[in-house]
């Protein structure tokens, strides 16, 4: 995972600077706002395992939760990403 962060920054720096090659911007922008949660849930959840030092089975939990957080927004701004490179369907589609 602590390689995966940084090479998925690169990625979103890289088309941020290759503007041309995004289909659907609205779709990068909500890629970067998933992508942002990652260090913001990072900072909460250090801040509750402060608060839980002393007990275990408390930090575990939290520990489980952060990853999972982790995850799912890196998933779901990959998914966005993904949207942003794929080039939108025509709209007048006639299934005769």
């Amino acid at each position: 995972m602590i390689y995966l962060l940084p090479a998925y920054l690169i990625g979103l720096l890289y088309f941020t600077a290759q503007q041309h090659r995004i289909v659907n911007k609205q779709a990068f922008r909500v890629a970067w706002r998933w992508f942002i949660a990652i260090p913001m849930t990072h900072a909460g959840f250090t801040f509750i395992r402060s608060i839980t030092v002393g007990n275990a089975v408390d930090m575990a939990q939290t520990e489980i939760w952060a990853n999972g957080f982790t995850w799912f927004f890196l998933a779901m701004s990959m998914l966005n990403l993904l949207y942003t490179l794929l080039p939108k369907a025509p709209k007048n589609i006639s299934h005769d």
